[in-house]
């Protein structure tokens, strides 16, 4: 199932188009890569999913609502914060309350 999605996104710098008509979708409880030469647009797309930079035309979707037409706090209220469960084997965690010293023993134990 996907979470989050794009319709019909172009994106552009000014006058300077730069994504053009992308649909794309991003799949619950697996991990995306976004790969593609250099200036290619990939940050540009990770920016407007983000809420980073607005489409010149198109919709980034969450959930079926565009992210872009909500206020802030109405997104957030449909993220999940946690650590989900396994997902092919890989496991993600947010460590966003964890302090620095916290997040570097982790990482020592993890060697």
């Amino acid at each position: 199932m996907e979470r989050l999605y794009t319709e019909r996104l172009n994106i552009a710098y000014g006058e300077l188009s730069t994504v053009h008509n992308l649909n794309m979708s991003v799949p619950s409880g697996v991990i995306t890569a976004l790969a593609e030469a250099n200036g290619s647009g990939k940050s540009t797309i990770l920016k407007t999913m983000a809420r980073v930079m607005k489409p010149k035309s198109g919709r980034v979707l969450l959930d079926g609502k565009s992210i872009h037409g909500q206020p802030t706090k109405e997104v957030a209220k449909t993220t999940k914060p946690g650590c989900p469960r396994r997902a092919n084997r890989i496991r993600t965690c947010y460590l966003r309350t964890i302090p620095v010293s916290k997040k570097l023993g982790l990482a020592r134990e993890r060697r």
